[in-house]
């Protein structure tokens, strides 16, 4: 879901961990947050509420996860 929010050039708070820290570029598809927690997540909004995003910066960031490469490298791993 985060890859589809910043391929409308919506920024992310995610959890830092998992496939999150692969698709969000920080500080420019999003933010993270390091503790499981309302505290954390709270002081995330916040951060993302002072920083200035620009849509088409968040979009681009993720670019390279188009369905091409998908069934590229998809395809590739199924043939080994």
């Amino acid at each position: 879901m985060p890859v589809e929010a910043m391929a409308y050039g919506c920024p992310v708070l995610a959890y830092r961990s998992g496939g999150a820290v692969e698709t969000i570029s920080d500080m420019v598809g999003g933010l993270f947050f390091d503790t499981q927690s309302v505290d954390s997540i709270e002081e995330g909004m916040s951060r993302m509420k002072l920083h200035s995003w620009n849509p088409v910066t968040i979009s681009s960031s993720i670019a390279h996860f188009n369905r091409n490469r998908f069934e590229q490298e998809f395809m590739q791993w199924v043939n080994g």
